[in-house]
């Protein structure tokens, strides 16, 4: 029987996305963090099983041949998707993990430790508060239109947003989630509009 860890690395073959076995495990040892951590305070649903949890990562790494430049900000970045699993599989970018919510920023300051991502910096603040500008802005299920009216500032000229959803729209590619039944739609922005 095939394990979710080979099917992820399998689903992801078929689509252009090849995963090392090294940072294959550094994504498992995340997904435990997150099952372990959610049990005690909310991160994800408390109830949330390693399918669903795997069915994320997938959606977070469908965006890699979307990804432009060296400079990542993912916005609404939560339990760590779709940054964490981009930032173990991409770790010449740099990414930027903006979260409000501080249970969530220790979290992912405690795994991006764990994991020794050093190319991972945690922003415990408001969208409204960065000054920092990057050449892709990810973000997964935060609402389209609040992201669309921040990226604009926050994009370097020629900078992309890259918009991961399930509920469909105007998408720019479908993939199929093998892990939770959904299509994955990407909403990718390929130009700045200064706001």
């Amino acid at each position: 029987m095939i394990t979710s860890t080979e099917e992820l690395r399998l689903s992801l073959k078929k689509i252009g996305i090849g995963l090392r076995e090294d940072r294959l495990e550094k994504i498992v040892v995340f997904l435990e963090m997150v099952k372990r951590w959610s049990r005690k305070t909310t991160i994800v649903s408390k109830r949330i099983d390693y399918r669903k949890l795997f069915g994320l990562t997938f959606d977070s790494l469908v965006v890699i041949p979307e990804m432009y430049g060296d400079s990542v900000a993912d916005l609404g970045s939560g339990g760590g998707f779709p940054g964490i699993p981009l930032s173990i599989t991409l770790p010449d970018k740099r990414f930027t993990l903006v979260e409000i919510v501080r249970k969530k920023c220790i979290f992912l300051e405690y795994v991006t430790s764990l994991l020794e991502l050093e190319n991972v910096e945690v922003a415990c603040r408001s969208w409204s508060e960065l000054e920092k500008k990057f050449d892709t802005i990810v973000s997964m299920g935060t609402g389209l239109e609040r992201i669309s009216n921040v990226a604009g500032r926050l994009l370097l000229p020629g900078g992309r947003l890259i918009y991961i959803t399930s509920r469909g729209g105007k998408c720019y590619k479908r993939v199929k989630n093998p892990f939770i039944s959904t299509t994955t739609c990407l909403i990718v922005s390929h130009e700045t509009v200064r706001r």
